[in-house]
């Protein structure tokens, strides 16, 4: 089994350290194979809430994996082994006559890295901070991506400061990029505001995991 270096797709695999592999496209297909049990990976589950999970090899479900892009794994008599066959590192050094030409390339590079990623469930979503990231991802779906008259619907945090009152002090440069982009609709979450439908992203995706706000108390 192997990724390309885009990461064009997904595959995902189990492993019971012994005889037995599963890989599929999708993590709902390594969902409810008979015998193996579904323990949720509750701190996956928040890392990702909270946007501090980075990129690694993990799911939202012990045990399932996320082949990494560039990788391959091989499964025999051995048992499987994992080994990253490219490195952004061994790219060699592009030298343009003129900055115009720099600009092209960076924006279709850019451009497709993000197409590559993109992964469509229901709705198009995504998140939305006052930073350049985010504003530079939603920019690109919004020009380039998002289909005829196709909304992305981004969330945006607003955190609660010591004395109970909201922050504001993100939001111009969030409203500036609504303005520039009619598709991007902006949902904020504060405290438990907006938090419901944020979750939505997983329940959509991931369709067994079951939670529930309860009194402002979080439970999967």
């Amino acid at each position: 089994m192997a990724r390309n270096q885009h990461g064009d797709g997904t595959l995902y695999y189990y492993y019971d350290g012994g005889s037995k592999i599963y890989f599929a496209s999708l993590i709902t297909g390594l969902i409810g194979i008979p015998n193996l049990h579904q323990r949720k990976n509750h701190k996956k589950f928040f890392m990702e809430c909270m946007k501090l999970s980075g990129v690694d090899d993990k799911t939202l479900f012990e045990d399932r994996y996320l082949l990494l892009p560039a990788h391959y794994g091989v499964f025999n008599a051995s048992g499987l082994k994992l080994r990253q066959f490219w490195d952004i590192n061994e790219l060699p050094t592009i030298i343009y006559k003129n900055e115009s030409d720099y600009f092209e390339s960076l924006m279709e590079i850019f451009s497709n890295a993000v197409k590559a990623r993109i992964s469509v469930y229901d709705e198009w979503t995504s998140t939305q901070s006052d930073g350049l990231d985010s504003a530079a991802l939603n920019a690109v779906i919004c020009n380039d991506i998002l289909p005829k008259n196709g909304q992305l619907k981004a969330f945006s945090y607003i955190p609660t400061l010591i004395d109970n009152s909201i922050s504001t002090e993100n939001r111009p440069a969030i409203e500036e990029m609504s303005k520039a982009f009619p598709s991007l609709r902006i949902t904020y979450i504060t405290r438990l505001s907006g938090l419901c439908d944020y979750i939505d992203l997983y329940t959509s995706t991931y369709g067994l995991l079951r939670i529930q706000l309860t009194r402002g108390t979080l439970s999967v």
